[in-house]
Protein backbone atom coordinates (compact mmCIF):
# COMPACT_ATOMS: atom_id res chain seq x y z
CA UNK A 1 0.00 0.00 0.00
CA UNK A 2 2.97 2.33 0.46
CA UNK A 3 5.33 1.16 -2.29
CA UNK A 4 2.86 1.01 -5.18
CA UNK A 5 1.72 4.68 -5.04
CA UNK A 6 5.35 5.82 -4.93
CA UNK A 7 6.23 3.63 -7.89
CA UNK A 8 3.20 4.77 -9.87
CA UNK A 9 4.04 8.37 -9.08
CA UNK A 10 7.57 7.88 -10.35
CA UNK A 11 6.33 6.23 -13.54
CA UNK A 12 3.80 9.03 -14.08
CA UNK A 13 6.49 11.68 -13.70
CA UNK A 14 8.87 9.90 -16.07
CA UNK A 15 6.18 9.37 -18.74
CA UNK A 16 4.46 12.76 -18.45
CA UNK A 17 5.46 13.62 -22.01
CA UNK A 18 3.25 10.95 -23.60
CA UNK A 19 -0.06 9.38 -22.60
CA UNK A 20 0.65 6.38 -24.83
CA UNK A 21 4.03 5.72 -23.23
CA UNK A 22 2.49 6.14 -19.79
CA UNK A 23 -0.19 3.59 -20.59
CA UNK A 24 2.37 1.03 -21.75
CA UNK A 25 4.60 1.66 -18.73
CA UNK A 26 1.71 1.22 -16.32
CA UNK A 27 0.59 -1.93 -18.10
CA UNK A 28 4.07 -3.47 -17.96
CA UNK A 29 4.36 -2.52 -14.29
CA UNK A 30 1.08 -4.28 -13.54
CA UNK A 31 2.24 -7.27 -15.57
CA UNK A 32 5.47 -7.54 -13.58
CA UNK A 33 3.59 -7.18 -10.30
CA UNK A 34 1.06 -9.83 -11.25
CA UNK A 35 3.83 -12.13 -12.46
CA UNK A 36 5.39 -12.11 -9.02
CA UNK A 37 1.99 -12.62 -7.43
CA UNK A 38 1.22 -15.60 -9.67
CA UNK A 39 4.58 -17.21 -8.89
CA UNK A 40 4.00 -16.65 -5.18
CA UNK A 41 0.55 -18.20 -5.32
CA UNK A 42 1.82 -21.31 -7.07
CA UNK A 43 4.71 -21.78 -4.66
CA UNK A 44 2.61 -20.82 -1.64
CA UNK A 45 -0.16 -23.26 -2.47
CA UNK A 46 2.30 -26.12 -2.78
CA UNK A 47 4.08 -25.15 0.45
CA UNK A 48 0.75 -25.10 2.31
CA UNK A 49 -0.07 -28.60 1.10
CA UNK A 50 3.34 -29.84 2.27
CA UNK A 51 3.98 -27.95 5.51
CA UNK A 52 0.67 -26.31 6.54
CA UNK A 53 1.43 -23.60 9.15
CA UNK A 54 5.14 -24.25 8.69
CA UNK A 55 4.88 -22.58 5.29
CA UNK A 56 4.57 -19.21 7.05
CA UNK A 57 7.98 -19.82 8.67
CA UNK A 58 9.49 -20.27 5.22
CA UNK A 59 7.71 -17.11 4.11
CA UNK A 60 9.25 -15.21 7.02
CA UNK A 61 12.70 -16.49 6.03
CA UNK A 62 12.17 -15.14 2.50
CA UNK A 63 11.29 -11.74 4.00
CA UNK A 64 14.47 -11.80 6.09
CA UNK A 65 16.54 -12.64 3.01
CA UNK A 66 14.91 -9.72 1.19
CA UNK A 67 15.78 -7.45 4.11
CA UNK A 68 19.42 -8.57 4.02
CA UNK A 69 19.58 -7.93 0.27
CA UNK A 70 18.09 -4.49 0.83
CA UNK A 71 20.57 -3.62 3.59
CA UNK A 72 23.63 -4.93 1.74
CA UNK A 73 22.78 -4.18 -1.88
CA UNK A 74 21.40 -0.65 -1.60
CA UNK A 75 23.76 2.12 -0.57
CA UNK A 76 22.71 5.59 0.40
CA UNK A 77 24.09 8.43 -1.68
CA UNK A 78 24.98 11.63 0.10
CA UNK A 79 25.47 15.03 -1.45
CA UNK A 80 28.78 16.77 -1.05
CA UNK A 81 29.08 18.80 2.13
CA UNK A 82 28.99 22.49 1.33
CA UNK A 83 30.29 23.83 4.61
CA UNK A 84 31.48 22.28 7.85
CA UNK A 85 29.26 24.32 10.20
CA UNK A 86 27.73 23.07 13.43
CA UNK A 87 26.56 19.42 13.09
CA UNK A 88 23.72 20.01 15.55
CA UNK A 89 22.51 23.03 13.59
CA UNK A 90 22.73 21.12 10.31
CA UNK A 91 20.82 18.22 11.80
CA UNK A 92 18.09 20.50 13.15
CA UNK A 93 17.81 22.24 9.78
CA UNK A 94 17.52 18.91 7.98
CA UNK A 95 14.82 17.81 10.43
CA UNK A 96 12.85 20.99 9.84
CA UNK A 97 13.14 20.60 6.09
CA UNK A 98 11.94 16.99 6.34
CA UNK A 99 8.86 17.91 8.38
CA UNK A 100 8.13 20.79 6.04
CA UNK A 101 8.36 18.45 3.07
CA UNK A 102 5.98 15.95 4.63
CA UNK A 103 3.58 18.75 5.56
CA UNK A 104 3.52 19.93 1.96
CA UNK A 105 3.01 16.38 0.69
CA UNK A 106 0.16 15.48 3.04
CA UNK A 107 -1.64 18.76 2.45
CA UNK A 108 -1.30 18.68 -1.34
CA UNK A 109 -4.74 18.59 -3.04
CA UNK A 110 -3.76 15.64 -5.21
CA UNK A 111 -2.75 13.57 -2.17
CA UNK A 112 -5.84 14.44 -0.15
CA UNK A 113 -8.05 13.36 -3.05
CA UNK A 114 -6.13 10.21 -3.93
CA UNK A 115 -5.13 8.79 -0.53
CA UNK A 116 -8.66 8.06 0.84
CA UNK A 117 -9.65 6.30 -2.38
CA UNK A 118 -6.50 4.19 -2.51
CA UNK A 119 -6.69 3.26 1.17
CA UNK A 120 -10.33 2.25 0.73
CA UNK A 121 -9.50 0.02 -2.23
CA UNK A 122 -6.63 -1.63 -0.31
CA UNK A 123 -8.88 -2.15 2.71
CA UNK A 124 -11.61 -3.79 0.63
CA UNK A 125 -9.11 -6.05 -1.12
CA UNK A 126 -7.44 -6.96 2.16
CA UNK A 127 -10.75 -7.89 3.84
CA UNK A 128 -11.91 -9.88 0.83
CA UNK A 129 -8.64 -11.76 0.29
CA UNK A 130 -8.30 -12.61 3.98
CA UNK A 131 -11.82 -14.04 4.06
CA UNK A 132 -12.17 -15.84 0.76
CA UNK A 133 -9.58 -18.58 1.32
CA UNK A 134 -10.96 -19.43 4.75
CA UNK A 135 -14.46 -19.72 3.34
CA UNK A 136 -13.32 -21.95 0.49
CA UNK A 137 -11.66 -24.44 2.85
CA UNK A 138 -14.20 -24.18 5.70
CA UNK A 139 -15.00 -27.63 7.06
CA UNK A 140 -18.43 -26.82 8.47
CA UNK A 141 -21.30 -26.26 6.05
CA UNK A 142 -22.90 -23.25 7.69
CA UNK A 143 -24.22 -22.06 4.35
CA UNK A 144 -25.30 -25.19 2.46
CA UNK A 145 -26.95 -23.18 -0.32
CA UNK A 146 -23.70 -21.38 -1.17
CA UNK A 147 -21.84 -23.08 -3.99
CA UNK A 148 -18.29 -21.96 -3.14
CA UNK A 149 -18.44 -22.06 0.65
CA UNK A 150 -16.40 -25.06 1.82
CA UNK A 151 -15.94 -26.37 -1.71
CA UNK A 152 -12.30 -27.34 -0.95
CA UNK A 153 -12.94 -28.58 2.59
CA UNK A 154 -12.19 -32.21 1.74
CA UNK A 155 -9.66 -31.61 -1.03
CA UNK A 156 -6.30 -33.24 -0.20
CA UNK A 157 -4.42 -30.55 -2.17
CA UNK A 158 -6.61 -27.54 -1.43
CA UNK A 159 -3.70 -25.11 -1.38
CA UNK A 160 -2.51 -26.03 -4.86
CA UNK A 161 -6.02 -26.06 -6.32
CA UNK A 162 -6.81 -22.61 -4.95
CA UNK A 163 -3.44 -21.39 -6.25
CA UNK A 164 -4.19 -22.70 -9.74
CA UNK A 165 -7.61 -21.07 -9.89
CA UNK A 166 -6.17 -17.83 -8.52
CA UNK A 167 -3.40 -17.99 -11.10
CA UNK A 168 -5.96 -18.37 -13.87
CA UNK A 169 -7.87 -15.31 -12.65
CA UNK A 170 -4.70 -13.23 -12.35
CA UNK A 171 -3.51 -14.38 -15.78
CA UNK A 172 -6.76 -13.16 -17.35
CA UNK A 173 -6.35 -9.88 -15.47
CA UNK A 174 -2.74 -9.56 -16.66
CA UNK A 175 -3.71 -10.14 -20.29
CA UNK A 176 -6.39 -7.48 -20.00
CA UNK A 177 -4.03 -5.01 -18.33
CA UNK A 178 -1.37 -5.56 -20.99
CA UNK A 179 -3.82 -5.21 -23.87
CA UNK A 180 -5.44 -2.14 -22.30
CA UNK A 181 -2.06 -0.46 -21.79
CA UNK A 182 -1.51 -0.21 -25.55
CA UNK A 183 -4.83 1.53 -26.25
CA UNK A 184 -5.43 3.61 -23.13
CA UNK A 185 -3.35 6.50 -24.48
CA UNK A 186 -5.73 6.95 -27.41
CA UNK A 187 -8.79 7.77 -25.27
CA UNK A 188 -9.72 10.55 -22.90
CA UNK A 189 -9.26 9.85 -19.21
CA UNK A 190 -12.96 10.24 -18.50
CA UNK A 191 -13.76 7.70 -21.21
CA UNK A 192 -11.26 5.25 -19.69
CA UNK A 193 -12.81 5.66 -16.23
CA UNK A 194 -16.33 5.17 -17.58
CA UNK A 195 -15.29 1.98 -19.37
CA UNK A 196 -13.65 0.69 -16.19
CA UNK A 197 -16.70 1.44 -14.06
CA UNK A 198 -18.95 -0.27 -16.59
CA UNK A 199 -16.69 -3.34 -16.63
CA UNK A 200 -16.76 -3.42 -12.82
CA UNK A 201 -20.56 -3.48 -12.71
CA UNK A 202 -20.57 -6.17 -15.40
CA UNK A 203 -18.20 -8.28 -13.29
CA UNK A 204 -20.38 -7.81 -10.22
CA UNK A 205 -23.40 -8.94 -12.21
CA UNK A 206 -21.55 -12.12 -13.22
CA UNK A 207 -20.50 -12.83 -9.63
CA UNK A 208 -23.99 -12.43 -8.21
CA UNK A 209 -25.72 -14.20 -11.12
Amino acid sequence: ASAIPATLGYLSAETAHSEAVRGRAMGLFQLATLGGTIAGMLVGGRLWDLYRQGAFTLDAIVYLISLVIFLIGIHETRSARTSPGDPIARGWQALQQTFARYRDVFTAPGITRFAPVFLTICTILGIWLNQVVGQLVAADRQFPHQLLYGIFANAPHAGMEIALYGTLILAIFAIGALAWSFIVGHFRRTTVMLVNVGALFFLCAIVFA
